[in-house]
């Protein structure tokens, strides 16, 4: 954790793909991925990308509350498809990531609507703050 904690203070350019490879590799829990992702501040979002396209589980879950909690704009479009996710805890990253981002998923209220029902409460709560992004007739008709 410490050498990550300092790769992220000191990577610049390659040295942030290969610390992106160095995370992945280093199989830490996601909670101190997401802290190093944080310390990346403004020159995260090529690791987060490269995360999001070739982590596991833990790393994805990372980098989708970093794209939210960084306000990574540009990575947006590579959040959408997680609202698709089986895994729940993804799902209700994107979802945190998208609403942090202000940004209606315009197209995936099919998937914000079975959310909406779904068992965990805790996907029902993160889709009715991203219905109400929305702000039309089929949002507050399903709010």
């Amino acid at each position: 954790m410490a050498a990550a904690r300092a790769g992220a203070r000191v990577a610049q350019g390659q040295g942030l793909l290969d610390l992106a490879n160095a995370l992945l590799e280093g199989a830490l829990p996601r909670g101190a991925l997401l802290e190093v992702l944080l310390l990346l501040e403004d020159r995260a979002e090529p690791v987060v990308e490269y995360l999001l396209s070739q982590g596991g589980g833990e790393e994805v879950w990372a980098a989708l509350e970093a794209v939210g909690r960084l306000k990574l704009v540009p990575l947006v479009e590579r959040v959408l498809p997680f609202l698709d996710q089986a895994d729940p805890e993804l799902k209700a990253a994107a979802m945190r990531a998208l609403y942090r981002l202000r940004y209606p998923p315009q197209g995936y209220e099919g998937l914000l609507l079975a959310a909406l029902k779904d068992e965990r409460e805790f996907l029902r709560a993160h889709a009715a703050r991203l219905m109400a992004l929305l702000g039309n007739d089929l949002a507050q008709r399903a709010l």
